[in-house]
């Protein structure tokens, strides 16, 4: 096992700013003077920024209008500037379906990116049977990514983020984990089953699982229940920026002297509030402090951009991915009078693409196929307000790096 110590309090700092999120209607300013010209290429992103996990996921919209400035101030793509229209899905399957559907049939949009794990399910009939490239940030439903042919997958495929809790806990060492599951997301449930399901052939066992809801006014009752079964390391499949946070620090309280598994988009400045709590977990979007080339660039974009906007966390890196895959998939391609089938055809050319590292593992796409499964990842370890951040590569990188952001993969034992 490699491990890589890197400090991050700069980046913590950042993330534990909480902003407003763009308008509703909102959309990336025009293009510099001298800069492209023509009519944008549109890209809508339909999220919630507002509801549910609105804390973690709204702030990857200034992400993705920080990236459009940038590709704008570098002469657009193929010399046309880029225009995100950006609709709030509200974290409610209704709401979310409207602003899609208005993305894509009144915006004209040639490709649609959505970050919302609460609705994206009741978009998947509309999408699928639509004609517009479905860009990943994060995606929780497996009928989705790696299921469609013109969904196109870059983080990774949610089965094996679950998978990566347990291997995770026990990469730390751990010989027992339990999770604690929201009740307001049916997908929450998931992380849960596989940990059970693969505990025994990691040598580790598992201790029960509870559903808690971020309106609680205590977690007491499964806190000690936690605890007297002996469990070692808690996973958390919420949103833990307002329910985890209290809960870890209800757990330590009541005497808890495990760590917790928070893995995904909650690898964020929440980890600071329970402080010298043990955290580790896995990320299906690249590790924001390390030192190699294009993670550097993503925080130099970013403080030129949006100086004010938090750049720690996976929703963020995630949503930086989806779009720079975007760019590279239509590199070279004369963009005027740019067609959806353009841009889904053009995908079909991206053939074993790590984006420089920013991918876990390398990414093929083939037309008229769905997207292979992501099934790499990466472990971090962390403690409460140390600002500093390991990446834990286990076994033979996933993305064939040797620098510190080399990625690691699921090795355990199959699983359904």
């Amino acid at each position: 096992m490699k491990m890589s110590r890197l400090r991050a309090a700069a980046m913590l700092a950042a993330g534990a700013v909480l902003l407003t999120a763009c308008s509703s209607g909102g959309s990336s300013g025009a293009a510099p003077s001298g800069g492209p010209e023509g009519d944008p290429i549109k890209i809508g992103y339909a999220l919630a920024q507002t509801g549910f996990a609105s804390g973690v996921v709204g702030p990857t919209a200034e992400v993705a209008q920080a990236w459009t400035k940038w590709v704008n101030a570098e002469g657009g793509i193929g010399g046309r500037p880029v225009e995100i229209v950006v609709r709030d899905t509200a974290a409610t399957p209704a709401t979310a379906l409207t602003a899609v559907k208005e993305l894509v049939e009144q915006e004209g949009v040639v490709a649609v990116m959505v970050g919302d794990g609460a609705s994206e399910s009741g978009l998947r009939d509309y999408l699928a049977g639509s004609d517009v490239a479905v860009l990943e940030v994060q995606s929780f439903d497996p009928k989705m990514f790696s299921a469609l042919p013109n969904f196109f997958a870059t983080s990774t495929t949610d089965k094996y983020v679950h998978s990566g809790y347990a291997e995770a806990a026990a990469a730390a060492g751990g010989k027992s984990i339990a999770f604690a599951v929201c009740a307001e997301v049916a997908a929450c449930a998931q992380a849960g089953e596989v940990s059970e399901e693969l505990a025994p052939g990691l040598d580790m066992k598992y201790t029960g699982t509870v559903k808690v809801t971020g309106s609680q006014p205590s977690f007491t009752a499964e806190c000690l229940k936690l605890n007297q079964s002996d469990t070692e390391w808690i996973g958390m499949a919420l949103d833990f920026s307002v329910t985890g946070t209290r809960m870890a620090s209800d757990c330590l309280q009541q005497g808890y002297t495990g760590g917790f598994v928070v893995g995904s988009g909650s690898v964020n400045g929440g980890l600071d509030e329970v402080p010298d709590a043990k955290f580790t977990g896995p990320m299906n979007g690249f590790p924001w402090w390390v030192d190699d080339a294009p993670v550097a660039q993503y925080r130099d974009v970013m403080a030129e951009f949006a100086p004010d906007v938090p750049i720690t966390g996976t929703w963020q890196t995630s949503t930086w991915t989806g779009l720079e895959m975007f760019r590279k998939a239509l590199a070279g391609h004369t963009a005027e009078g740019l067609t959806r089938q353009q841009v889904i055809d053009a995908y079909g050319t991206i053939k074993d693409e790590t984006l420089g590292g920013l991918l876990p593992q390398p990414v093929t796409y083939t037309a008229g196929e769905p997207a292979p499964p992501v099934s790499c990842y990466w472990i971090y370890s962390y403690t409460g307000g140390s600002g500093e951040f390991e990446n834990i590569q286990k076994g033979k990188s996933g993305n064939g790096l040797t620098t510190d952001l080399a990625s690691s993969c699921y090795d355990g034992p199959p699983f359904s």
